[in-house]
């Protein structure tokens, strides 16, 4: 822990991203963010080598950590399938990370009234005294929870750990800047997002996040936090995002497994009106972006398209099959509007209901 410990103070020093070597050997790093001037958090990266692993850069990591009690080849097969980054990029890439937080603190820093986080306005009176007080109390408060230790250990069970594990250690540090969202509000939702873009910088070492677009990821995230008004909408929230980000860790037949459970939920629910993206990743417990990137992936096509065609097959099967009125059946599949319906209907089948079900009768007349 020493090696982190002197990363955030030459990183805070500099005020830019500092990449170092750690105690074990692997390359990590270090993104210093400042509101107000104040370092707020910080979001470590690493574990991956710039250089081809070497059996000489093994013998060295292994005499470092033998006394951990890993097995040996365990470890030599995880060293030798360690991502490789150029440095230059890595870099850069930080360099980026840094520019991005900066906007999105810009942006989510300032609250409705026009003022940034941080900054209290002057008041006279006791009680205003005293709220500021409490505001100014919390923020202090708020900076000496924050701990590198903890977010370490997180990073550390991401690619080791049980999904339990991580999810009892993901509710222990995200515990501390929810119990001030309170009284800093903003600041909490900062320092959340800094360590979702942890996790995120750290998930590149699993096969599936090279078919995800981890920056898109990033900002969906940071409006889905910045939405969030109360404290128990951003914990759940934070429980989504973590989901998605457990799912990343698993093979493919996991996300063949949940494309099937989604697709029988469209099933059994598709004639209820507000059946949308939103309420199935509610459901499934994942952001919209994942689900909707996942179902794509596994089906090759929109999971809303895939919610269309159920919802159309059977408007068909009811057209040939029943006396039920336009409107009935329009209501049947999940549309309060016929007019509506009708339209899109025709969009998609390339005539009207009733020309479909004239055409029906007809074919079985001759």
């Amino acid at each position: 822990m020493e090696s982190d410990r002197k990363a955030i103070r030459v990183a805070s020093q500099r005020r830019r991203p500092y990449i170092y070597e750690c105690h074990a050997g692997l390359i990590d790093g270090v993104i210093p963010v400042f509101l107000n001037d104040k370092p707020i958090l910080f979001i470590m990266f690493g574990q991956f080598l710039c250089e081809k692993p070497s059996e000489e850069k093994f013998k060295m990591i292994w005499e470092r950590v033998n006394d951990l009690q890993i097995d040996e080849e365990d470890l030599r097969r995880a060293f030798f399938s360690l991502p490789i980054f150029p440095p230059n990029f890595v870099q850069s890439l930080s360099e980026g990370v840094l520019d991005i937080m900066k906007e999105v603190i810009k942006e989510i820093g300032e609250t409705r009234s026009g003022r940034k986080a941080g900054e209290f306005s002057r008041f006279d009176g006791a009680d205003n005294l005293k709220a500021e007080f409490e505001m100014w109390k919390a923020q202090q408060e708020w900076q000496t929870l924050f701990s590198f230790k903890e977010e370490r250990k997180l990073l550390s069970l991401l690619r080791w750990g049980s999904n339990e594990a991580i999810r009892r250690a993901w509710k222990e540090l995200a515990e501390n800047p929810l119990s001030l969202f309170d009284f800093a509000p903003q600041e909490a939702k900062i320092r959340l997002w800094g360590i979702i873009t942890s996790l995120l910088s750290y998930i590149r070492i699993f096969p599936a996040a090279e078919k995800i677009d981890l920056l898109k990821l990033s900002l969906q995230y940071a409006l889905i936090i910045e939405k969030c008004q109360e404290k128990e909408e951003l914990r759940e929230a934070m429980n989504w995002i973590v989901e998605d980000i457990l799912t990343l860790r698993e093979e493919k037949r996991w996300q063949e497994s949940l494309v099937e459970r989604v697709k029988s939920y469209i099933i059994e629910h598709y004639n209820e009106e507000d059946l949308n993206l939103e309420r199935i990743a509610r459901e499934f417990k994942l952001s919209p972006y994942y689900l909707s990137h996942t179902f794509k992936r596994v089906e090759g096509e929109k999971l809303w398209k895939y919610l269309r065609e159920v919802q159309l097959a059977r408007a068909k099967e009811l057209l040939e099959t029943t006396d039920m009125s336009i409107t009935d059946i329009a209501l049947e599949v999940g549309y309060s509007d016929t007019a509506y319906f009708c339209t899109l209907f025709r969009k998609e089948v390339g005539v009207s209901p009733a020309r479909y079900r004239k055409n029906i009768v007809k074919g079985k007349r001759a």
